[in-house]
């Protein structure tokens, strides 16, 4: 879990023996995190944050992040120092990587094709864990499949055909929660948006890695990761998958899908398909 405990003793404030300290809290929740001090609140976000004076506006009615623009930019820089001090890898900021960072497709891809014809659409579909050919064949037991703070999703991703307003991503998911939904797709190890109705990811024909932490998660038994395709503009999509895995901390690697069996499309109109490597 943490690497470290953060705190402050309060018993001399409590007995009168000296003047209450100065406090920081920070938090991590299911979409975004927090910083706090005795002025400032910030929520943090996937590529932007929210400040607010709550000395001045206990209600937190307007955010103030573009009045002061320093600040906002100085409380982001230590909540994601505090992230790293304790070796927590969350969807809103880049995660910490190691070993390579280049895209290793090999054997088989998963493909995955769609046809939006409306103007919004969405369609997605699970990646179950395979826990028990796992446990049965790598020695991996219960306490793996626990996301930790330092967990990350790490996957290679081609695009084959995809337009402006279209999107494609992977996210865990809890119930019918799509995690990395409401509060952005994920941040990318280098800081960028893992996927965006705006911008594509990555050039098309190209493929590339991306990860992103899943400490939002922590600490729940690792969920099937899910395949989410959104479109606000009709067109052909088709990527390809390979190398869907969960780093652990210490180095572990949980293989969800490198090859095999095409997943289930379950109520989705998504065309699986396994083909050879591209």
């Amino acid at each position: 879990m943490y690497k470290t405990l953060d705190g402050v003793d309060l018993v001399p404030a409590l007995e009168g023996k000296a003047k209450a300290p100065d406090l920081e809290w920070n938090g991590i929740f299911l979409r975004y995190g927090g910083y706090r001090d005795n002025r400032w609140k910030l929520i943090a976000r996937a590529g932007s944050s929210e400040l607010y004076d709550i000395q001045n506006d206990p209600s937190e009615s307007e955010d103030v992040a573009a009045k002061h623009p320093v600040v906002a930019a100085e409380l982001r820089a230590r909540h994601d120092a505090w992230l790293k001090k304790h070796g927590a890898n969350v969807s809103y900021s880049a995660p910490a990587v190691t070993g390579t960072q280049k895209a290793q497709p090999q054997g088989e891809v998963l493909e995955v094709a769609f046809t939006a014809t409306a103007k919004k659409e969405k369609q997605q579909f699970d990646i179950p864990i395979p826990r028990a050919a796992l446990m049965r064949e790598r020695g991996l037991v219960p306490e793996d499949f626990v996301c930790t703070p330092g967990d990350r999703l790490s996957y290679d991703m081609k695009i084959e055909s995809m337009g402006p307003g279209q999107a494609v991503y992977i996210s865990p998911s809890r119930g019918d929660a799509t995690l990395f939904e409401d509060g952005g797709p994920g941040v990318n190890f280098d800081g960028s948006p893992i996927a965006s109705t705006k911008k594509l990811p990555a050039p098309p024909n190209e493929w590339k890695r991306y990860v992103s932490g899943l400490g939002v998660s922590a600490a729940y038994d690792h969920a099937p990761l899910r395949v989410v395709v959104n479109s606000k503009a009709p067109g052909e999509i088709r990527v390809l998958f390979d190398n869907i895995e969960i780093l652990k901390p210490d180095g572990r690697v949980i293989p969800v899908w490198n090859g095999g069996k095409a997943p289930d499309a379950g109520k989705s109109a998504l065309k699986i398909s396994v083909l050879p490597s591209q």
